[in-house]
């Protein structure tokens, strides 16, 4: 008897160790910073994306920009035709979570 109530504790004690623990996914966070080079019609954008804890951008780009979106990290190779204010959106997600960012950038 006491030989099946240590085979017992052994197995309990297994199955409550080897649980696997539900996977805490860490939430986004969209940030980054922009540069405007010259002045519209041929001002030109640098992106630095800042972004943590997520795998996938989405962009989205004012009037006046040479792309209307982009799903780059950091965008490259942007021209801005227009003076003013250009808004530029960045979703950044880690497929289960998404957060999202506006800058008002003048050009």
């Amino acid at each position: 008897m006491f030989q099946i109530q240590k085979i017992t504790l052994i197995f309990l004690l297994l199955g409550l160790f080897s649980c696997k623990k539900d996977e805490v996914i860490p939430q986004p966070v969209a940030d980054f910073s922009v540069t405007v080079n010259g002045q519209a019609p041929n001002a030109t954008l640098t992106i630095v994306n800042k972004s943590t804890d997520a795998t996938t951008y989405e962009w989205s780009f004012g009037t006046g920009a040479s792309i209307k979106s982009s799903t780059d990290k950091e965008p490259a190779n942007i021209t801005v035709d227009k003076a003013g204010q250009l808004s530029i959106t960045l979703k950044a997600s880690n497929g289960t979570k998404k957060k999202k960012k506006t800058i008002q950038v003048n050009v």
